[in-house]
């Protein structure tokens, strides 16, 4: 229930605007006023425009116009409840307002107690049980850039509006964000708030699979988008001093460089060269690149990390690799107790 001011009132709620499927209606209250010879109630505009099939001209060429735009405009088409099929005259007579209507569809009925200072007005509308189509996600081969839209046209909720957004992401659900279309003008059927899309800068970096579905107004959600193979990568490399000893023989160690990573593409190659130029090492083990390093010796020289796409970073790096035989070391510990968790009387080496 929604309680409609006077349309010749300067406070309170004027108007209600509401969307039956592809049509779209405004609505005000006109109260009974000295010299006019409507009755009190409810005035309904159209705001959609009819198809140029129902435009009725002497112009040949109006007939043969282009379709009206979804871009709201400055006409409004009053007592239009039907579908602009006008058979004979009578179609458009009848009193300009009336205390109850319903649209041509049968989803929306209004109807209106009227008094001097306002009208209670009731609103019932068939609930929205229809799931959003499925998004158009455009093929991977056409993303190119991280501002662009990856939904195609087609993934418009036919009652409501899209509200969200949940991606699968290597078939873990997660939400996506759900931004509003730049540039976006007002509507008949979204005459207020913008429409919500996707963005590929949203994704988040990696490779994985990738699958999306749309959630309305209501919370209907649609079925998933097919899964397409993606990689998000927008950065360089990272790049740590983190190695991992990987094997030991009698004059060579060998490191795996765990501190390099990258969350898009992944690693693929590195290479240590050196003042001129010339390549020392390289290794292209993907995501764990190593290194070998003689033992009492010093392994020094630019390091360059490349992702899988050609990103890459550079600085310089030293090595130096010192082997002692388990018959020459020793350590030494201190007993303690262990703790509850380790059961009665239990004691550990620290």
């Amino acid at each position: 229930v929604v309680n409609l001011a006077p349309s010749d009132f300067a406070n309170g709620t004027k108007a209600i605007f509401i969307r039956d499927g592809r049509a779209a209606y405004w609505i005000e209250y006109r109260r009974k006023l000295d010299g006019v010879g409507y009755k009190p109630g409810l005035a309904i505009y159209r705001l959609d425009p009819p198809p140029i099939s129902a435009v009725v001209s002497p112009n040949p060429e109006d007939a043969e116009a282009s379709e009206f735009g979804s871009v709201l405009g400055t006409d409004v088409w009053m007592l239009n409840l039907d579908t602009y099929q006008y058979k004979d005259s009578k179609s458009v007579g009848g009193s300009m307002t009336a205390l109850s209507a319903k649209t041509y569809s049968g989803n929306v009925s209004f109807s209106a107690v009227a008094s001097e200072t306002g009208a209670a007005v009731t609103i019932t509308k068939k609930a929205d049980t229809t799931p959003p189509p499925v998004p158009n996600v455009l093929p991977v081969a056409q993303w190119s850039s991280p501002n662009m839209v990856i939904l195609g046209p087609g993934g418009e909720d036919a009652d409501t509006a899209i509200v969200g957004f949940e991606g699968q992401i290597d078939g873990v659900v997660q939400t996506l964000k759900a931004s509003d279309i730049d540039g976006w003008l007002p509507t008949y059927l979204s005459p207020f708030v913008a429409p919500k899309t996707f963005y590929l800068r949203d994704l988040p970096e990696g490779s994985y699979t990738f699958a999306m579905r749309a959630i309305d107004i209501v919370g209907n959600k649609s079925d998933w988008s097919p899964s397409q193979k993606v990689v998000i990568d927008r950065a360089d490399p990272v790049v740590t001093n983190d190695f991992v000893l990987t094997g030991a023989a009698a004059n060579e160690l060998s490191l795996s460089w765990r501190g390099a990573t990258d969350a898009g593409s992944g690693i693929c190659q590195v290479n240590v060269v050196d003042e001129d130029g010339l390549i020392l090492q390289s290794s292209s083990v993907k995501n764990a690149p190593v290194i070998k390093v003689a033992a009492g010796s010093t392994l020094s020289g630019l390091a360059q990390v490349f992702d899988c796409l050609g990103n890459g970073k550079a600085g310089d790096l030293s090595v130096t690799g010192k082997l002692v035989a388990g018959d020459k070391s020793s350590k030494t510990g201190k007993w303690s107790p262990a703790g509850a968790a380790y059961g009665a009387g239990a004691i550990k080496c620290v």
